[in-house]
């Protein structure tokens, strides 16, 4: 029995370490691709020729950037609350259950939440980019 309570918290310890990474990996991640072109396509609608619709692309890229960075944030949010989860349920195996149940349910309610929420605003965030290139790209051809 004890050896399946210490495999338990071997796995459930590279559970956490995985959620670190991807915590800074959320932070770093691709997103930043996006800002590039977004304010890529921002500067060059303001210091080129004024085409048709170009505040809408401002405007479209403007709110990707701003989706972006709150995509960041929820995904960042998710992961600190999944590593806190997975603390506590090593607690709970190391301490024959006793740790804080109330937070163990609002961590898990939190990053069932944020999780999903995040893969919507990053889709949000890449339509609304997508947008402001295409409006961009048809007053050019």
């Amino acid at each position: 029995m004890e050896e399946n309570i210490d495999n338990k918290i071997t796995r459930l310890e590279k559970h956490r370490e995985s959620h670190i990474v991807n915590k800074r990996y959320s932070v770093q991640r691709i997103d930043l691709l996006t800002v590039a072109i977004g304010g890529s396509c921002i500067y060059y609608l303001l210091n080129s020729e004024p085409i048709p619709n170009y505040q809408l692309a401002i405007a479209f890229c403007s709110v990707a950037i701003g989706l972006n960075f709150l995509s960041q944030w929820s995904g960042y949010l998710a992961n600190v609350f999944e590593v806190n989860w997975t603390v506590q349920e090593i607690w709970k195996l190391e301490k024959n259950n006793k740790f804080n149940v109330e937070k163990h349910k609002c961590w898990d309610n939190l990053v069932s939440i944020l999780n999903p929420a995040t893969t919507i605003i990053n889709v949000l965030s890449s339509t609304t980019l997508i947008i402001g290139v295409i409006i961009i790209w048809g007053n050019l051809f």
